[in-house]
């Protein structure tokens, strides 16, 4: 290839699924969000355990999200919870931590 040119290649979706056949199922809580009003109420805590509860009935052991890496509150919240930072795997960038609870 020549500096600069890009290669794209595509595969059919029936080798992804073919190759994802020995890897685990994860649960990826995509938003999670409490008004300011209602934190410190035990709200979050409750949400979350019912999360966790739905993964675990789909079979599923393993819960992860992202959090901005400044994002302070909401880091500690989810470490208090059993969360631990991990590296970002799922390609959601720099700015971004990924969390992970075995469930």
């Amino acid at each position: 290839d020549e500096p600069g040119e890009r290669v794209v290649r595509s595969v059919p979706f029936s080798r992804v699924c073919e190759a994802a056949l020995g890897l685990e199922a994860v649960a990826y809580l995509e938003q999670f969000a409490i008004s300011e009003a209602w934190r410190g109420s035990g709200l979050a805590q409750k949400m979350l355990r019912e999360a966790e509860d739905l993964a675990r009935s789909w079979g599923l052991k393993i819960l992860t999200l992202h959090v901005q890496r400044d994002d302070w509150q909401p880091l500690r919240f989810y470490q208090k919870n059993g969360f631990e930072i991990t590296s970002d795997w799922m390609g959601r960038g720099p700015q971004r931590f990924l969390l992970i609870k075995l469930l």
